[in-house]
């Protein structure tokens, strides 16, 4: 009897507690093709979030918008959590629609180097005139990000942190 009545829980468990589709399945905050005239990336994404996974302490947020409809930005002013050291680094996490990665990818000049594990497809470039690195990162239908800053790690962890809340 026991048996019987554990095996009808795990069929009823089954048949209608594990059914999903594709509707059900999280899109993140930002959802499925997102309104990007009404989003704030330094809302989406806070300075002191940033700060923490790239080990320092926010001095500066600064939301940008081109006016543009499909792209937004948000520049990070990070200082060393080591007070002896004051060299700040600066991020800039721009938000655009997915429809631009593929042409931004062909378009690149310099050296693009495949990541993995981030989004639906992604890829870093260092720029030798700037010294500084730019990660794409797409999640198809979706959105775009590009993170540019000085140390790809920092970068991989701010992307990382994109993708739990995007």
């Amino acid at each position: 009897m026991r048996n019987s009545i554990v095996g009808l829980l795990t069929l009823a468990m089954i048949t209608f507690g594990c059914q999903s589709s594709e509707s059900e399945k999280p899109q993140g905050v930002l959802g499925k093709n997102p309104n990007f005239a009404e989003l704030n990336v330094c809302d989406l994404l806070p300075g002191n979030s940033v700060a923490v996974v790239v080990g320092g302490r926010i001095s500066d947020v600064r939301a940008f918008d081109s006016g543009a409809n499909a792209a937004k930005r948000c520049r990070y002013t990070i200082l060393p959590a080591d007070s002896a050291n004051h060299k700040p680094s600066v991020f800039v996490v721009h938000l655009q629609s997915a429809a631009d990665f593929d042409t931004l990818k062909t378009l690149q000049e310099d050296l693009i180097e495949p990541v993995l594990g981030l989004g639906d497809d992604a890829f870093i470039t260092y720029h030798a005139d700037t010294a500084r690195y730019d990660l794409y990162m797409v999640k198809r239908e979706r959105y775009l990000i590009e993170i540019t800053g000085d140390d790809p790690d920092s970068i991989r962890k701010i992307a990382e942190l994109v993708l739990a809340r995007f």
